[in-house]
């Protein structure tokens, strides 16, 4: 394509048998599969204004699908979190999907749940993990979907992995590097303005959560505190705020200075 606007990216996925060619625009995506290469790439969706999606396959040539339908959710308080995202699950000899999200021959995953939007994936040989991000307040959680016909001995279909804790409100949850496709654990990190990244385990099987390192132990921040306050923009529209500060000087009527960080895209 002899367009300047697209960009292309090559990557292999988690399952290491297929290699994923994506080419995109700020508001488009074309992903193309190549897992033999003596066959022609194979087509996920045609390129598209306002259709962006990102995928991941499996070692079964299982494809997941995250994508966007291009609209604006619904309501004020959740078009500040962007489209509103959704996973789908199809094989790579079902390929392509159409360019109207014509997915009938896989199946509908998980969409948005109330209160939250899909943000990101992370798929792995039983399970995929959903990063959410609330439409309240912006804080995020992680969401685990067991596979069908996963062999992952649990009862449970999903699994919530909170994170937040009083002292880190404003924290930013993102993958870890989760390299290996039929682990039975994910690590994720926890970055908030007043600490370095926290690596964390959440063992599916038992369960349990362990820390594997805390930056914030060798830092000298016990004055400083964050909070989320939720503020109004001119169209209605509620928008999270993240407000990091020093404990030092409590008075009300003291002047202070502060540093306003925004961001703003396309």
């Amino acid at each position: 394509d002899q367009d300047p606007a697209i960009m292309v990216d090559i990557q292999r996925t988690k399952g290491c048998q297929v290699i994923a060619i994506q080419a995109s625009t700020k508001t488009a995506t074309a992903i193309y599969l190549c897992r033999d290469l003596n066959q022609p790439p194979r087509l996920v969706m045609p390129l598209k204004d306002g259709i962006v999606y990102h995928l991941d396959v499996g070692d079964n040539d299982d494809v997941y699908i995250l994508v966007s339908d291009g609209n604006e959710q619904s309501g004020t308080n959740n078009r500040s979190f962007g489209l509103e995202l959704s996973l789908w699950e199809t094989t790579v000899d079902s390929l392509p999907t159409g360019a109207d999200l014509d997915l009938s021959l896989g199946r509908l995953v998980s969409g948005a749940q109330e209160g939250f939007v899909i943000t990101d994936m992370d798929i792995f040989r039983d399970f995929v993990a959903l990063y959410e991000r609330s439409t309240n307040n912006g804080t995020q959680r992680l969401r685990l979907l067991r596979k069908r016909g996963s062999s992952l001995v649990s009862d449970d279909e999903s699994i919530i992995v909170p994170f937040t804790s009083p002292n880190e409100q404003c924290a930013v949850l993102s993958p870890a590097g989760n390299m290996h496709y039929k682990a039975t654990s994910v690590r994720f990190v926890v970055d908030s303005p007043s600490c370095p990244g926290k690596t964390y385990e959440y063992d599916v099987l038992a369960k349990k959560m362990r820390m594997l390192s805390n930056p914030s132990e060798h830092l000298n921040n016990h004055n400083i505190r964050q909070k989320r306050v939720m503020v109004t923009s001119k169209d209605g529209t509620q928008v999270p705020l993240s407000l990091i500060y020093s404990e030092k000087s409590s008075s009300a009527s003291e002047t202070r200075y502060a540093v306003l960080l925004g961001y703003g895209s396309y």
